[in-house]
Formats: structure tokens, C-alpha cells, sequence
């Protein structure tokens, strides 16, 4: 496991550090990005039911329209909730407190996201071995 992740950096390192700049589109085809070509829309009215009656009540916006516009949103914009899934299981694959070092240096631990002794004496003996 750690040679295969070792040759998968050592091989993107060169794309990765090359000079020549890579070319990259941040607006995919297929969309609209040009504001001038978008068609008019108008936004339903607030106040007007999907049925075409107004609202005139705290509780015809409370069992009619509001839900109705929180489906709208569920179905146009946001998209539906999947929910708490009944299961979750995880299974360690591989654990790992010792350092590994050659060409380029890292160290996996388990634990916190702080930084602790540990790292400090692994870093110091990392900076000894290939920055001198």
C-alpha cells in the first residue's frame, strides 16, 4: 500500500511542477454563462397558491403555500435529503504510526489533528536527514 501511493506522487510530481502552465476551463460546455442570453422568467408570486387562490390567512400559508414553496425549493434547487442511512460500518484497512521516508518524506498517525511531540521529532528528523 505505501509503495503504490509512493509511485502514484512520485509520478504526479512532474505534472505537477512542470512549467508549462496547464490549460484549464472553469466553465464546462453544455452551460449558459452569458447573462444577456437568459430567458426572461418571472418568479411565482408569493401570495398565489399552485391552484391559482391567494392566500388570506396564517393558515393558508402555513398548510398550503408555504409547503409548496419548500417543495419547489426541494425539487429546483436543493434537491432531496437521502435521509440517515440505518447502517454505517467502516473497516481499517491499514494503520500506520511510523514514519516513511526516501525522496519525499511524510508521516501517517493515528489520532487527533493537532500537532504533538510525535511530529515535531519526526519532522526535525526528517529536516536532519535530506536538508543538510
Amino acid at each position: 500500500m505505501k509503495t503504490r501511493v509512493l509511485k502514484c506522487i512520485f509520478r504526479l510530481l512532474p505534472l505537477l511542477f512542470s512549467l508549462k502552465p496547464m490549460v484549464m476551463n472553469a466553465q464546462p460546455k453544455g452551460y449558459l454563462y452569458d447573462e444577456a442570453k437568459v430567458l426572461p422568467f418571472e418568479l411565482p408570486e408569493l401570495f398565489r397558491s399552485a391552484d391559482g387562490k391567494g392566500v388570506r390567512s396564517v393558515e393558508d400559508w402555513e398548510t398550503k403555500r408555504r409547503p409548496e414553496i419548500f417543495r419547489l425549493f426541494e425539487n429546483e434547487v436543493y434537491g432531496r435529503s437521502p435521509g440517515q442511512p440505518n447502517v454505517v460500518r467502516f473497516e481499517v484497512v491499514e494503520e500506520a504510526d511510523e514514519p516513511i521516508s526516501g525522496r519525499l518524506g511524510y508521516h501517517l498517525r493515528s489520532g487527533k489533528h493537532d500537532v504533538t511531540q510525535y511530529d515535531w521529532k519526526q519532522y526535525l528528523h526528517f529536516a536532519d536527514k535530506h536538508l543538510k
